[in-house]
């Protein structure tokens, strides 16, 4: 499934602005993505897929409010993810230049 999941979503909704915004998204964070990717255990990497399976399942069982939760919960777990990553790069980036961040 992976990040076309993300796009067939937003393509099912039905909100077109909603899937011009997944697709921009994800692809101005493809290269944070891809780190997170590699970089993920395989425990986490379950857990991603466990969720898109369930988003899935509860999308398609029309149990929205479920299904929110599920994808708001992957939504703050990703954004963990990414803003690890994004901070990691911004202290490689800033020892590469000799500064300190905090």
């Amino acid at each position: 499934m992976g990040l076309r999941l993300h796009e067939g979503i937003a393509k099912a909704s039905g909100d077109s602005f909603l899937y011009e915004t997944v697709c921009r998204l994800l692809n101005r964070m493809c290269q944070v993505i891809w780190i997170e990717v590699v970089e993920e255990d395989d425990a986490a990497a379950e857990e991603t897929r466990r969720e898109h399976a369930m988003i899935v399942t509860l999308i398609d069982r029309h149990r929205a409010d479920e299904a929110e939760r599920v994808v708001r919960a992957h939504i703050r777990t990703a954004k963990d993810h990414i803003l690890r990553i994004l901070r990691a790069r911004e202290a490689f980036n800033a020892a590469l230049a000799g500064v300190t961040v905090s």
